[in-house]
């Protein structure tokens, strides 16, 4: 099992850590995030986006 963490991507590109919002759950919830972006200046290294661009909610394995 897994905890993951939730980011938020605007229009503009901007990215948000939704810090109160987490769910533990298998690998297999990272399906519907296809498209992966590194991070930095976030706990989490790497986020896997909904949608390849735009407005979308992300997904990243919370670092322990």
């Amino acid at each position: 099992m897994y905890k993951f963490v939730f980011y938020l991507r605007t229009e503009e590109g901007h990215i948000k850590r939704l810090e109160n919002m987490a769910v533990i759950g298998t690998i297999d919830f990272l399906s519907s995030y296809q498209y992966p972006q590194p991070l930095s200046g976030f706990p989490e290294s790497a986020v896997f986006w909904a949608k390849e661009e735009g407005l979308s909610m992300g997904i990243a394995v919370l670092d322990l």
